[in-house]
């Protein structure tokens, strides 16, 4: 018997066996300091780009956020993740009580945050959201499903909300919009979502075995191909906020898209190559 199988196809909590726990992996990746890194220096690059010096504790809640939020995600192993990323799954379980206890740090981080920044609405938003994210990966009570059980929703979510994030939160301690807000938030939306496309594309079988509903289910593989193509576009059509910066990072992701039918059963690829995007618009700055 398959181990979704013993769980009748319900998501379920990663353990550490001693033979997995014991095999050689990178902490680094396996505990998502990558992502939550990224996300944190891709969000206080836009805003030095658009002349807005943060307070310094924001994009260290940002790195919180994305350390509890994906470290939570990765967590609740879903069944058809056994099909589409059984490298990773058995890479993370070696990580079980080193990411609990990572979860836990980053949880009173995000409380303590927003109290030591004396901002009772970045507070509110902030818990807002972190509850949000939760019931992404796992069933809140009172609600039927989880939010990423909801069809189509798995691809949307984790773009809108890291946008959110990144975008939303220091407008709360700005006195106003500060020139290319707008452009810069569809750019941001665009990169991020063009990201989850990219392993939505991954996850195709896995997920229509398993009767996950991503927009790569629901378009096929050539339907979610234009779709990755028409976000390319206009994510493309928003960079004159930041020409070079902006443009240079969406040619990056859609180099590393060409790549994806070498790599795609590479977990490198993701980890490092398309959840790197995030680190490139900080390196074009300094060319």
């Amino acid at each position: 018997m398959s181990t979704a199988d013993r769980h009748a196809g319900q998501p379920y909590l990663l353990a550490a066996p001693p033979a997995v726990a014991t095999a050689p992996c990178t902490a680094a990746a396996a505990l998502n300091f990558v992502p939550a890194t990224g996300i944190t220096v891709f969000g206080w690059t836009v805003w030095h780009l658009l002349g807005v010096s943060l307070h310094p504790l924001l994009p260290l809640l940002w790195f919180a956020g994305g350390l509890l939020v994906y470290n939570l995600d990765r967590a609740v192993a879903d069944p058809a993740d056994l099909t589409n990323i059984p490298g990773r799954v058995q890479r993370d379980a070696a990580f079980a009580d080193s990411r609990r206890a990572l979860m836990a740090a980053a949880a009173l981080l995000l409380v303590a945050g927003p109290l030591l920044l004396g901002a009772w609405q970045v507070a509110a938003v902030i818990g807002a959201g972190t509850a949000a994210c939760v019931g992404y990966s796992v069933r809140l009570p009172l609600l039927p499903v989880r939010i990423k059980d909801v069809p189509v929703v798995k691809t949307f979510f984790p773009a809108l909300a890291i946008t959110v994030a990144l975008m939303g939160t220091p407008l709360l301690l700005l006195p106003g919009l500060p020139a290319g807000f707008g452009a810069a938030t569809v750019w941001v939306s665009g990169i991020l979502l063009a990201n989850v496309i990219v392993c939505d594309l991954r996850d195709l079988r896995g997920d229509r075995d398993r009767r996950v509903v991503t927009l790569a289910v629901l378009c096929g593989g050539p339907g979610t191909v234009a779709a990755l193509a028409a976000v390319f576009l206009l994510t493309a059509a928003a960079t004159a906020w930041q020409l070079h910066v902006a443009l240079g990072t969406v040619g990056y992701l859609a180099a590393a898209a060409v790549c994806f039918p070498i790599a795609r059963a590479r977990q490198w690829y993701y980890d490092y190559v398309v959840d790197g995007v995030l680190f490139v618009p900080l390196l074009l700055c300094a060319v």
